[in-house]
C-alpha cells in the first residue's frame, strides 16, 4: 500500500481539497493506520489554538461582561445564610416538629427499605431473564 505524501495531508488539513480529493484521502484513512496516526500527528501540530487560548478567552469574557466574574466567596457565604435562615423559620414555625410528629413510626419500621425493594425487583428481573 503506498503511503500519502505529507503536502497532500496539509492540503487535507488546510481544507484545499475537492470533495473528491477528500473522499480518497478519507478513504485511505480508514485502510492506512500509519498514514491516519501520521495525520492525527500533523493536526496536532498546526493547531491553530496557543497555548494561552483559554486564559485569553476567559479574560475577553470578564472584560465585555463584568458581571460573569463574581466573588464566590460572598456567593457562598449568601448561600449559607439563606439556608440557615430558612432553617431557623422552619424550626420557629414548628413544620419539623409537624412533619416528625405526623410520621407512623410502627409503620415506617415495618416499610422495606428502596435498597431492599430494589434487590428484589432486579433478584426477579434476573429470573425472567434465565427463564427465557
Amino acid at each position: 500500500m503506498k503511503h500519502m505524501e505529507e503536502q497532500q495531508m496539509m492540503r487535507y488539513i488546510d481544507g484545499e481539497l475537492t470533495e473528491k480529493e477528500q473522499s480518497v484521502i478519507e478513504s485511505h484513512f480508514a485502510d492506512c493506520d500509519d498514514c491516519f496516526d501520521e495525520y492525527l500527528q500533523m493536526l496536532d501540530q498546526s493547531s491553530p489554538l496557543s497555548d494561552s487560548f483559554t486564559e485569553e478567552a476567559v479574560a475577553r469574557i470578564v472584560q465585555e461582561h463584568p458581571t460573569f466574574k463574581q466573588n464566590k466567596k460572598s456567593n457562598v457565604l449568601a448561600h449559607y445564610l439563606v439556608a440557615a435562615g430558612f432553617t431557623l423559620l422552619l424550626m420557629v414555625s414548628g413544620v419539623f416538629s409537624f412533619m416528625s410528629d405526623s410520621i407512623d413510626e410502627e409503620e415506617f419500621k415495618q416499610q422495606t427499605s428502596f435498597s431492599e425493594q430494589m434487590m428484589e425487583k432486579t433478584g426477579s428481573l434476573i429470573d425472567e431473564i434465565t427463564k427465557r
